[in-house]
């Protein structure tokens, strides 16, 4: 616009080009916040798995079920010790990730006796 309040003639359709322009970079910022919040709940729910199958370990009984994740125990002295790896594809265009997740229980006693 000039001082005068009057419009230049190059400014029309200004906006619908700036919206043009900006439209798809939020669409895209919108779904890698919704890809990385499905990551999330991935990872929690791998932070469960592992501290349910070490202490089920502990306790010398078997773990939940482990879907497609992969789940290694290891046991050092007195402690079981759950690892929990599962990789996920956030979305087509992301790169795949590995959530990695462990948890820890004291051995009980009954799981030592035969």
């Amino acid at each position: 616009m000039t001082t005068s309040g009057r419009r230049v003639a190059g400014d029309a359709g200004m906006v619908t080009v700036e919206t043009a322009l900006v439209l798809p970079l939020l669409m895209i910022f919108a779904l890698t916040a919704v890809a990385m919040i499905g990551v999330a709940v991935v990872s929690l729910r791998c932070a469960d798995l592992a501290r349910e199958s070490a202490r089920a370990a502990a306790r010398g009984q078997v773990g939940p079920p482990a879907g497609s994740a992969a789940v290694t125990l290891s046991r050092r002295g007195e402690v079981e010790r759950a690892t929990v790896r599962r990789t996920v594809r956030p979305a087509g265009w992301l790169p795949a990730l590995t959530i990695v997740e462990s948890a820890t229980a004291a051995l009980e006693p009954a799981a030592d006796a035969p």
